[in-house]
Parts: C-alpha cells; structure tokens; sequence
C-alpha cells in the first residue's frame, strides 16, 4: 500500500472552540471514539482532545475545548503507507487525524483499520510474541484514583484486575474517563453503573467499575487476537496464570519489527543490567516519545544511559544520561545524572519534551505571523 486514502473515514466527532467538555464527552461515547480533532471556524485543525489527555489532566467537566485541548498532531493525506505506521508506532494513537497541505482536517484514521489492513502481512506468530510482559495489574480492592494513577505514570490503557491471585475483570483508559467524568453529569441512574461525585469515584474499589475481562490464551495465533481487538479496547494474554496483555500497539509494534520499516530510535541501555530496571527506562523512555512524536516528526530519536559506579567504600552506582532527538525544524541535546536510573531518564527526557514544545510554539507563532494579511 503506497498511500492511505483508503483508509480515511469521516471523523465520528469534530469539535469546535468552544464546544463544552460535558457535550464532547458525551459524543464521544456514543461514538465509540478515543481522539477527537478540535478544529476553527475555517476547519483548521489546531488541537486534540484525547482520553488519556483528559484522564491525565482532571479538567472541569463544562470547560471549553479550547482551554483543555491538546497541541495538534495529524498526518498528511499524501504521506505514505510506511510513514502512517511510523506515527502509529511512535504515539501509540488509536485515532490519527489527516490533513490536507493547508491543515484543513481532512478526515481520521483508525488504528484497527491499520491492523485489519496488514493482517495478512504479519509473521504467523502466537499471541506471545506481541503481548507486553509482565502486565501491570490492580488488586480488586484498590481504588480507582491508583488505577488512574498508575494508567497515567506507566502510559497504558488497561490493567487486569486480581483478588486473589486469579483474574476477576479488567479495567481500561475508557471505562476510566466515562465513568469520572459522568459523575460529574447529572444523568438518570443506569443499572451497574456508579452514581455521585468525582471524589467518590476515584475512591471506590477497582471492582466496582471494572469490566469483564477480554483474555485470549499466550498460545493462539495472531489473527484469533486482531479479531478480538475489534471488539475490544485490549485483551489480558492468560497461560500459568496472566502472563501480558495485548492492544492494538503491540500489533503495530509487532509489523515494524517484522517488516523492513526504518524507525528512527536508538537506545543504548547496556550499563543496566537488572531486567526489571531497563523495563521500567524503557518505558519512561516511550512514553515521553510518545508524547513528543505527536508535535512533531522525529527524524532521529538517541539515548544513551551509562552506570557509573563509585568505587572505594562507596557501593552506589551513579547514572548518566545523554538524549539527542531531531525533527525537521531542529536538534536538541539532554544530558542529566542522578542515583535513579528512572527519575534520571524522566528527567532527561523531561527537559527534551519542553524544549520541543518551545519550538513547536515557537514555529507556530512564526507561521500565523506569515498568514496574517497585510495592511
């Protein structure tokens, strides 16, 4: 597939300026969508409104778009096929927005179609060579303000939920969203579902707003996984036991790595050698990269974490970082050290993300100044 008209649909919900949070919310329930574009009066995309932004943030439910939307990312209807899979891989979106040369929103393109679309293209592989392992899992009678917590610092939109040692159901980024920003609408009781304010959502049990869960064996093909997918959010991978999870990203991840698609990241993490610890880096790594690819296209992404012990009496092992990224407009250089391998990398990548965004804004400005009329 050389380009991706193919695969733009009509967005199910754009929103305006000024629209309020509790109508957009509401519309993108029943749509059944994750991203929605934020556009102006001449159909300029200039923000997002995403679930996981939104879940991150807290904002007050009548708040207008425009004062909770997110910088813009989207990619063009000309781009192709292989650069599409790129973005996906690179922010983990399950929504993309298209836009023309002149940034007129053109459509949106779903992840699932993406997947659908390169089915027949994947290695024929069971469900334990995508799944992302170890799960981060809840106990079922944690509140649902930790598993916002932990959604938000490990950057995932699914944690199975445990009593017991065994999988009793599962909870996602959506189920999340709807039912703390509900609390917040006055609406008629539905069976099942949990009334009253924010406050007393966040502070139920896990239990009490989990799903059922969606779980495939770690043994299955491939395909029996994407046919789920599109049914639902994710899927818990179970064998001794839950052993991963499963979502459209592992599949995206899956084709990048089995295909010849050149992504523009290198991580050197040699020095750390405890597996548990370069999970936990590669992790705040991606998901500052995923935050970071939707403002603007990376070029080339590096980083490098060196582990330098002290010596002498002095059995602690220092870190240093090193994150160097480029994107069509600029390079950018990082350096931090701490005795924290993770807070070192956050820090790092941290500081990357905000000088980006100042170039970013600061490209933005430049560009509107260009477009305003002359006297």
């Amino acid at each position: 597939m050389s380009s991706i008209r193919d695969l733009i649909r009509k967005p199910t919900v754009v929103v305006g300026l000024n629209d309020k949070l509790s109508s957009v919310i509401t519309s993108m329930r029943e749509g059944r969508v994750f991203i929605a574009p934020v556009v102006n009066d001449n159909n300029k995309l200039v923000g997002i409104l995403s679930y996981r932004e939104l879940l991150r943030r807290r904002v007050p439910i009548n708040s207008k778009a425009s004062s909770v939307m997110s910088r813009p990312f989207s990619i063009s209807e000309s781009s192709s096929f292989e650069r599409l899979i790129i973005k996906l891989h690179e922010t983990k979106a399950r929504e993309v927005p298209v836009v023309d040369d002149k940034n007129n929103l053109v459509g949106i393109i779903r992840r699932i179609d993406v997947i659908n679309s390169i089915a027949p293209s994947l290695p024929k592989v069971d469900v334990s060579r995508a799944m992302s392992s170890p799960p981060i899992t809840i106990g079922s009678n944690e509140n649902v303000a930790t598993a916002r917590w932990l959604m938000v610092k490990h950057g995932i939109s699914l944690l199975p939920v445990i009593q017991d040692g065994k999988l009793i159901g599962m909870i996602t980024l959506t189920d999340l969203v709807e039912k703390i920003f509900y609390a917040s609408t006055p609406r008629r009781a539905r069976r099942g579902e949990v009334e009253g304010e924010e406050e007393k959502i966040l502070a139920a049990p896990v239990a009490s707003v989990m799903q059922e869960a969606a779980t495939i064996d770690k043994s299955r093909p491939i395909a029996d996984a994407i046919e789920k997918l599109n049914k639902h959010d994710g899927l818990i991978v179970t064998g001794d036991g839950v052993v991963g999870v499963l979502t459209g990203s592992d599949i995206v991840r899956l084709y990048v790595e089995s295909s010849k698609v050149s992504i523009p990241i290198t991580a050197r993490i040699n020095d750390v050698q405890d597996k548990y610890l370069r999970q936990m880096i590669e992790r705040a790594v991606n998901n500052h990269l995923e935050k970071i690819a939707k403002i603007t296209d990376i070029i080339d992404f590096k980083v490098d974490i060196r582990a330098k012990a002290m010596g002498n009496n002095d059995k602690r092992t220092r870190y240093e970082v090193a994150v160097r990224l480029k994107d069509s407009n600029n390079s950018f250089s990082v350096t931090s050290n701490g005795w924290d391998a993770v807070e070192t990398i956050k820090d790092a990548m941290e500081t990357l993300l905000k000088r980006v965004e100042r170039s970013m804004d600061r490209m933005r400005s430049i560009k509107r100044r260009e477009e305003r009329p002359s006297e």
